[in-house]
């Protein structure tokens, strides 16, 4: 970018601001303008994954590797492949966890214990339902 540009949303600073505040459609739409939008936005894009929306398991590993590590928060976890998926993507940053599934097998709790150790350090929420 041409820094003697008066254009605004040539500014990385300006880009990530407004990458805060799109919807997710938005956010896929403008990360395809260009490269340097693209930088941006894909960080929007991958924030927040929600399995009851996105149907990540179907997804090309080498993408979940090269943007796992913006996955913030993950709702709706409801079955090991789940939580398989969060850890072939590298996601390491996690602050926000819902699980949404009474599954125990041991399975399941060892791929979640895995999941929590990979981010202990960054983890803020865990929302695990209560067994009737």
């Amino acid at each position: 970018m041409d820094p003697t540009s008066s254009n605004p949303l040539e500014l990385p600073e300006i880009l990530r601001e407004i990458s805060r505040f799109v919807t997710l459609r938005d956010a896929v739409a403008c990360a395809q303008v260009c490269k340097a939008w693209t930088d941006n936005f894909v960080s929007a894009i991958w924030h927040t994954i929600d399995f009851d929306v996105h149907k990540l398991i179907k997804v090309d590993l080498m993408v979940l590797k090269k943007h796992g590590h913006h996955i913030r928060v993950v709702k709706n976890t409801k079955q090991v492949d789940h939580i398989l998926v969060l850890l072939k993507s590298n996601a390491s940053k996690l602050r926000r966890l819902y699980l949404n599934t009474t599954t125990s097998s041991p399975e399941f709790q060892a791929y979640f214990y895995d999941l929590m150790r990979r981010n202990n350090t960054t983890i803020e929420h865990i929302e695990i339902p209560q067994n009737p």
